[in-house]
């Protein structure tokens, strides 16, 4: 159901994480479930891993959302649990240390739009449809963030009316930051990720976690001047400042 593949890149390594339930379109159970926290739990852990890469094996979909086979079967206690479960995921995977990168193609309703929009850069096919059907049958999920991602206004509008969006629409309004002009959105995924990580360690893990509320996060309280000064002493400035000026073209 969840597998992964990894790459070695500047040094460092990248993993992608390849979402595989191909007869249900990635639809999501509590066996998929328990698996892709069992992933996140060990990338919370592992400090090699500089960022991952979240896809679908399916073209045709990224996450259709739950499984409502097996949804329509539970009681609402049950019910209740899952869903919290699905929200704890959320919570869980925007807490990881590393730079996520949703590669998104094809269908991502519900939780799988809440998965790809909790990535921190969200990449998609020509062919995404995006939507978040919960609300229609009484769920919040993942809404939070959504707002936090394209604001009040947006994510009420997609949320209460249910809308389908395509990729451009979904572009416009911030849910994807790239639509991928290649047809391939893994290479996309890769070829963006190898250019985060010639971004100095020190400068890219503080854009990455300065907006993430966890509780060893001691960004928080770190003011903006000191940020400013640790950026440029860690490492060698001068060797970096030139490396830009001549990529640039800058005398």
């Amino acid at each position: 159901m969840i597998e992964s593949e990894f790459i070695r890149s500047e040094g460092s390594t990248i993993q992608i994480l390849k979402m595989n339930r191909p007869e249900k379109l990635n639809a999501v159970n509590l066996e998929f479930l328990i698996r892709l926290r069992e992933e996140i739990e060990l990338l919370s852990k592992n400090r090699e891993v500089e960022i991952v890469i979240l896809k679908s094996e399916i073209a045709k979909a990224f996450c259709v959302g739950i499984d409502v086979s097996f949804v329509r079967a539970l009681s609402n206690v049950d019910s209740g649990e899952f869903f919290e479960l699905l929200a704890d995921t959320l919570e869980k995977w925007m807490e990881l240390p590393q730079l996520t990168i949703a590669a998104i193609e094809g269908y991502a309703f519900g939780f799988g739009a809440d998965l790809g929009v909790a990535c921190d850069i969200r990449i998609a096919s020509s062919t995404v449809q995006m939507k978040f059907p919960g609300p229609k049958f009484g769920v919040i999920l993942g809404t939070r963030h959504l707002i936090n991602e394209i604001g009040y206004s947006k994510a009420k509008r997609l949320c209460l009316l249910g809308e389908t969006l395509n990729a451009q629409d979904a572009k416009s309004i911030g849910l994807i930051h790239i639509i991928s002009s290649s047809g391939n959105v893994q290479e996309t995924a890769i070829n963006n990720a190898e250019g985060i990580l010639k971004i100095p360690d020190f400068t890219r893990s503080t854009i990455i976690n300065l907006g993430k509320n966890t509780t060893d996060n001691n960004l928080v309280n770190t003011s903006p001047q000191e940020l400013a000064y640790q950026s440029i002493v860690n490492g060698d400035f001068k060797i970096r400042f030139k490396g830009f000026l001549n990529d640039v073209a800058i005398k």
